[in-house]
């Protein structure tokens, strides 16, 4: 039962980082799924707290960014941006992470719009392969809200067209 995600978070995360330093414990993936529910009803500000207190810690660090993507909500989708905008994140980190998160998060249109700001990013533009990773899961993800929205709108291939038309003037020049 989940009474105070927060405390909780820290809880399983600091069992997680003495229980598998040399070899994985047994309960390390039941604990891992523990983590990503507590994950999933902890505050904004309950992560941010703990992303705070961790984010220094590598075995700490590696086991959020493992789990954050899991998620799979707009909202740990967004900390991910936030957190590489700010210069939390490593590009790897956020590679490993946005693999993840992009087929992770339920694909809605707010999930859609922080996917395409984050591919218009001027960072993850000077990283092309990132920007194509980033294209590859909006597109992944517009998919699957068309496939449950009948009434699914083109302007979302907006990014995408606008991509591949740079991608066309460049080769032509």
């Amino acid at each position: 039962k989940i009474n105070n995600a927060q405390a909780q978070i820290t809880e399983v995360l600091q069992h997680l980082v003495e229980n598998n330093a040399a070899t994985v414990h047994k309960d390390a993936p039941l604990k891992f799924v523990q983590l990503v529910q507590l994950m999933r009803v902890a505050t904004r500000e309950n992560i941010e707290a703990i992303w705070g207190q961790c984010k220094n810690k590598p075995t700490h660090r590696r086991w959020i960014l493992d789990a954050l993507p899991v998620v799979g909500t707009t909202a740990a989708l967004r900390l991910i941006k936030e957190k590489f905008q700010a210069n939390e994140l490593t590009v790897p980190e956020l590679t490993q992470a946005l693999l993840v998160a992009l087929h992770m998060v339920t694909a809605n249109q707010d999930s859609i719009q922080l996917t395409a700001s984050l591919a218009l990013d001027p960072k993850v533009k000077t990283i092309p392969v990132l920007r194509d990773m980033i294209m590859f899961g909006y597109g992944s993800m517009v998919a699957r809200y068309c496939d449950e929205q009948p009434a699914c709108s083109p302007e979302l291939m907006r990014p995408i067209h606008e991509s591949a038309a740079q991608a066309v003037s460049k080769a032509d020049a």
